[in-house]
């Protein structure tokens, strides 16, 4: 039984000592720019790539009419 417990506490060591290593690596000052945290973010570069398309989309049409929203997006006007 005394192994058990050694085996099972070296293991949860190994585990806990990986997690924070893991954890510690995008702690380090090179992985903190924002430059380097927008180029690891794939879903914050689509995310961009939406929005300065329909930037861009809007630049083209300025005098295009707006859509009406669907109803009941807006509250009625009193």
């Amino acid at each position: 039984m005394r192994t058990d417990s050694k085996v099972q506490r070296e293991k949860a060591k190994q585990a806990v000592l990986a997690e924070l290593k893991r954890r510690s690596e995008d702690r380090h000052p090179r992985n903190q720019t924002l430059l380097v945290r927008f180029a690891r973010c794939t879903q914050l570069q689509q995310t961009v790539l939406i929005l300065s398309r329909a930037v861009e989309a809007e630049r083209r049409a300025p005098s295009a009419t707006p859509l009406a929203p669907p109803p009941g997006w807006l509250p009625p006007l009193a």
